[in-house]
Protein backbone atom coordinates (compact mmCIF):
# COMPACT_ATOMS: atom_id res chain seq x y z
CA UNK A 1 0.00 0.00 0.00
CA UNK A 2 0.99 3.28 -1.00
CA UNK A 3 0.96 6.75 1.27
CA UNK A 4 0.90 10.22 0.32
CA UNK A 5 3.31 12.51 2.43
CA UNK A 6 4.62 16.04 2.46
CA UNK A 7 8.02 17.02 2.29
CA UNK A 8 9.50 19.86 3.36
CA UNK A 9 13.47 20.53 2.60
CA UNK A 10 15.71 23.04 3.57
CA UNK A 11 18.43 24.41 1.83
CA UNK A 12 21.45 27.46 2.07
CA UNK A 13 23.24 28.35 -0.87
CA UNK A 14 25.07 31.65 -1.75
CA UNK A 15 23.58 34.52 -3.61
CA UNK A 16 25.45 35.94 -6.92
CA UNK A 17 23.59 39.01 -9.14
CA UNK A 18 20.53 38.17 -7.87
CA UNK A 19 20.09 34.65 -8.29
CA UNK A 20 20.69 32.45 -5.27
CA UNK A 21 23.29 29.74 -7.03
CA UNK A 22 23.33 26.07 -6.24
CA UNK A 23 19.89 25.54 -4.09
CA UNK A 24 19.97 22.53 -2.75
CA UNK A 25 16.04 21.42 -3.68
CA UNK A 26 16.12 17.97 -2.08
CA UNK A 27 18.47 14.86 -1.30
CA UNK A 28 18.78 11.19 -1.56
CA UNK A 29 18.15 11.02 2.30
CA UNK A 30 16.28 12.33 4.97
CA UNK A 31 17.45 13.34 8.78
CA UNK A 32 14.67 10.48 9.75
CA UNK A 33 16.72 7.94 7.26
CA UNK A 34 13.94 8.45 4.39
CA UNK A 35 15.46 7.17 1.10
CA UNK A 36 14.81 9.64 -1.68
CA UNK A 37 16.10 7.11 -5.19
CA UNK A 38 18.14 9.27 -7.96
CA UNK A 39 15.98 7.50 -10.80
CA UNK A 40 12.88 9.14 -8.87
CA UNK A 41 14.14 12.74 -8.05
CA UNK A 42 15.36 12.12 -11.73
CA UNK A 43 11.84 12.47 -12.83
CA UNK A 44 10.90 14.92 -10.82
CA UNK A 45 13.46 17.54 -12.39
CA UNK A 46 10.53 19.06 -14.66
CA UNK A 47 8.88 19.68 -11.83
CA UNK A 48 10.61 21.93 -9.94
CA UNK A 49 12.40 23.79 -13.23
CA UNK A 50 10.34 27.15 -13.20
CA UNK A 51 8.28 26.78 -10.10
CA UNK A 52 7.46 29.67 -8.52
CA UNK A 53 9.36 31.08 -4.74
CA UNK A 54 6.91 32.66 -1.57
CA UNK A 55 8.40 34.25 1.59
CA UNK A 56 7.28 32.07 4.57
CA UNK A 57 4.68 29.32 4.10
CA UNK A 58 1.37 29.69 2.97
CA UNK A 59 -1.34 28.63 6.10
CA UNK A 60 -3.04 25.26 5.98
CA UNK A 61 -5.88 26.92 3.54
CA UNK A 62 -3.23 27.78 1.47
CA UNK A 63 -1.69 24.62 1.20
CA UNK A 64 -5.05 22.81 0.63
CA UNK A 65 -5.98 24.69 -2.29
CA UNK A 66 -2.30 25.40 -4.00
CA UNK A 67 -2.77 28.96 -3.77
CA UNK A 68 -0.54 31.77 -2.64
CA UNK A 69 -1.05 35.70 -2.45
CA UNK A 70 0.62 37.70 -5.19
CA UNK A 71 2.45 39.80 -2.83
CA UNK A 72 4.47 36.45 -1.00
CA UNK A 73 5.70 35.36 -4.91
CA UNK A 74 9.51 36.16 -4.34
CA UNK A 75 10.71 34.03 -7.40
CA UNK A 76 11.51 31.38 -9.50
CA UNK A 77 13.80 28.16 -9.70
CA UNK A 78 15.39 27.34 -12.40
CA UNK A 79 18.50 25.32 -14.26
CA UNK A 80 16.95 22.72 -12.33
CA UNK A 81 19.90 19.56 -12.41
CA UNK A 82 20.52 16.22 -10.71
CA UNK A 83 23.32 16.58 -8.72
CA UNK A 84 25.50 13.76 -6.70
CA UNK A 85 23.33 13.09 -4.33
CA UNK A 86 20.07 14.85 -5.22
CA UNK A 87 18.41 17.94 -7.08
CA UNK A 88 20.01 21.17 -7.27
CA UNK A 89 19.32 24.64 -8.88
CA UNK A 90 19.59 28.16 -8.87
CA UNK A 91 16.52 30.82 -7.51
CA UNK A 92 15.82 34.04 -9.33
CA UNK A 93 15.03 36.77 -7.03
CA UNK A 94 12.21 38.95 -7.92
CA UNK A 95 14.10 42.30 -7.88
CA UNK A 96 10.89 44.65 -7.30
CA UNK A 97 10.29 42.65 -3.85
CA UNK A 98 10.39 44.33 -0.89
CA UNK A 99 12.64 41.68 0.90
CA UNK A 100 15.12 41.61 -2.21
CA UNK A 101 17.46 43.71 -1.13
CA UNK A 102 17.19 41.85 2.77
CA UNK A 103 17.68 38.53 1.18
CA UNK A 104 20.84 39.56 -1.34
CA UNK A 105 22.84 41.47 1.91
CA UNK A 106 22.60 38.07 3.97
CA UNK A 107 24.74 36.78 1.11
CA UNK A 108 22.61 33.48 2.11
CA UNK A 109 23.59 32.99 5.73
CA UNK A 110 20.25 34.10 6.99
CA UNK A 111 17.22 32.16 5.38
CA UNK A 112 16.84 28.44 3.87
CA UNK A 113 14.53 27.30 1.15
CA UNK A 114 11.80 25.31 2.29
CA UNK A 115 10.51 22.76 -0.18
CA UNK A 116 6.74 21.71 0.30
CA UNK A 117 5.67 19.03 -2.28
CA UNK A 118 2.99 15.89 -2.21
CA UNK A 119 4.60 12.15 -2.70
CA UNK A 120 4.13 8.74 -2.62
CA UNK A 121 5.63 6.07 -0.01
CA UNK A 122 6.59 2.45 0.05
CA UNK A 123 4.48 0.41 2.62
CA UNK A 124 7.10 0.55 5.58
CA UNK A 125 6.94 4.75 4.07
CA UNK A 126 10.78 4.70 4.20
CA UNK A 127 11.58 5.07 0.60
CA UNK A 128 9.79 7.90 -1.28
CA UNK A 129 8.88 5.90 -4.37
CA UNK A 130 7.67 9.06 -6.54
CA UNK A 131 6.84 12.89 -6.24
CA UNK A 132 3.25 13.45 -7.60
CA UNK A 133 3.22 17.19 -7.27
CA UNK A 134 5.43 20.34 -6.15
CA UNK A 135 2.85 22.31 -4.02
CA UNK A 136 5.62 25.60 -3.23
CA UNK A 137 9.01 26.26 -2.64
CA UNK A 138 9.24 28.55 0.29
CA UNK A 139 12.01 31.18 1.60
CA UNK A 140 12.26 31.14 5.50
CA UNK A 141 14.61 32.69 7.52
CA UNK A 142 15.65 30.20 9.85
CA UNK A 143 16.09 26.86 8.26
CA UNK A 144 17.45 23.64 10.20
CA UNK A 145 20.61 21.89 8.60
CA UNK A 146 22.76 19.42 8.62
CA UNK A 147 26.77 18.96 8.25
CA UNK A 148 27.65 19.56 4.83
CA UNK A 149 24.15 18.81 2.91
CA UNK A 150 22.14 22.07 4.09
CA UNK A 151 19.24 19.99 4.35
CA UNK A 152 16.54 19.19 6.86
CA UNK A 153 13.54 16.86 6.23
CA UNK A 154 10.23 17.17 8.31
CA UNK A 155 7.53 14.89 6.89
CA UNK A 156 3.67 15.54 7.29
CA UNK A 157 1.18 12.70 6.25
CA UNK A 158 -1.91 13.92 4.93
CA UNK A 159 -5.32 11.69 5.83
CA UNK A 160 -8.06 10.30 3.96
CA UNK A 161 -9.93 13.01 5.78
CA UNK A 162 -7.39 15.90 4.68
CA UNK A 163 -7.75 15.27 1.11
CA UNK A 164 -11.62 15.06 1.25
CA UNK A 165 -11.80 18.14 2.74
CA UNK A 166 -9.52 19.61 0.35
CA UNK A 167 -11.46 18.32 -2.98
CA UNK A 168 -15.02 19.39 -1.33
CA UNK A 169 -13.74 22.82 -1.22
CA UNK A 170 -12.57 22.89 -4.31
CA UNK A 171 -16.25 21.02 -5.59
CA UNK A 172 -17.71 24.27 -3.03
CA UNK A 173 -15.86 26.31 -5.45
CA UNK A 174 -16.93 25.47 -8.44
CA UNK A 175 -20.30 25.25 -7.09
CA UNK A 176 -20.11 28.84 -6.19
CA UNK A 177 -19.00 30.14 -9.66
CA UNK A 178 -21.85 27.63 -11.66
CA UNK A 179 -24.17 29.16 -9.27
CA UNK A 180 -23.42 32.83 -10.52
CA UNK A 181 -23.00 32.15 -13.74
CA UNK A 182 -27.03 30.41 -13.92
CA UNK A 183 -28.25 33.89 -11.82
CA UNK A 184 -26.62 35.84 -14.83
CA UNK A 185 -27.77 33.35 -17.69
CA UNK A 186 -31.54 34.14 -15.43
CA UNK A 187 -31.47 37.99 -15.27
CA UNK A 188 -30.57 37.84 -19.23
CA UNK A 189 -33.26 35.49 -20.45
CA UNK A 190 -35.65 37.69 -17.79
CA UNK A 191 -34.45 40.64 -20.30
CA UNK A 192 -36.07 38.80 -23.39
CA UNK A 193 -39.39 39.36 -24.51
CA UNK A 194 -41.83 36.63 -23.58
CA UNK A 195 -43.59 34.34 -26.59
CA UNK A 196 -46.74 35.80 -25.68
CA UNK A 197 -45.48 39.36 -26.18
CA UNK A 198 -43.27 38.37 -29.07
CA UNK A 199 -47.09 36.43 -30.21
CA UNK A 200 -49.03 39.78 -29.36
CA UNK A 201 -46.48 41.77 -31.24
CA UNK A 202 -46.55 40.50 -34.40
CA UNK A 203 -50.29 40.28 -34.22
CA UNK A 204 -50.74 43.92 -34.05
CA UNK A 205 -47.76 44.42 -36.75
CA UNK A 206 -49.59 41.56 -39.16
CA UNK A 207 -52.81 43.60 -38.99
CA UNK A 208 -51.18 46.16 -41.15
CA UNK A 209 -48.94 43.53 -43.07
CA UNK A 210 -51.35 41.30 -44.81
CA UNK A 211 -49.33 38.25 -46.09
CA UNK A 212 -48.66 37.55 -49.83
CA UNK A 213 -49.44 34.18 -51.51
CA UNK A 214 -46.57 32.49 -50.04
CA UNK A 215 -47.42 33.46 -46.25
CA UNK A 216 -44.68 36.17 -45.52
CA UNK A 217 -45.49 39.22 -44.85
CA UNK A 218 -44.88 42.65 -46.50
CA UNK A 219 -44.22 45.96 -45.43
CA UNK A 220 -47.05 47.65 -44.31
CA UNK A 221 -49.65 49.83 -46.28
CA UNK A 222 -51.50 52.85 -44.29
CA UNK A 223 -52.95 54.28 -47.19
CA UNK A 224 -53.50 58.04 -47.53
CA UNK A 225 -55.72 58.72 -45.56
CA UNK A 226 -55.20 60.05 -41.77
CA UNK A 227 -57.71 57.27 -40.91
CA UNK A 228 -56.19 54.47 -42.10
CA UNK A 229 -53.24 55.63 -40.39
CA UNK A 230 -54.78 56.39 -37.60
CA UNK A 231 -55.98 52.52 -37.39
CA UNK A 232 -52.75 51.55 -37.77
CA UNK A 233 -50.54 53.31 -34.91
CA UNK A 234 -53.75 51.66 -32.76
CA UNK A 235 -53.11 48.26 -33.93
CA UNK A 236 -49.38 48.69 -32.78
CA UNK A 237 -50.14 50.68 -29.45
CA UNK A 238 -53.03 48.39 -28.27
CA UNK A 239 -55.55 51.58 -28.59
CA UNK A 240 -53.62 53.89 -26.06
CA UNK A 241 -52.71 56.36 -29.17
CA UNK A 242 -49.07 58.68 -28.72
Amino acid sequence: MSHVCQLLEYSRAPVVNGVIKGVKIIGTRSRKGRRYPQEMLARAVKLYEGAPVYILHGNTRDQRLGQRKHEAHFGHLANVHEGVDGLFGDMHIKQSHGLAGTIIESDGRDFGLSHNANCLLNDDKTEVLDILHVDSVDLVDNPSTTINLFESMEDEEMNLAELEAASKEHAAKIAEIATGQGEIKTLLEGLQPKPAEKSESKKRISVLSPADGDGEETAPTYGHSHEAFGRGLRGITGGTGL
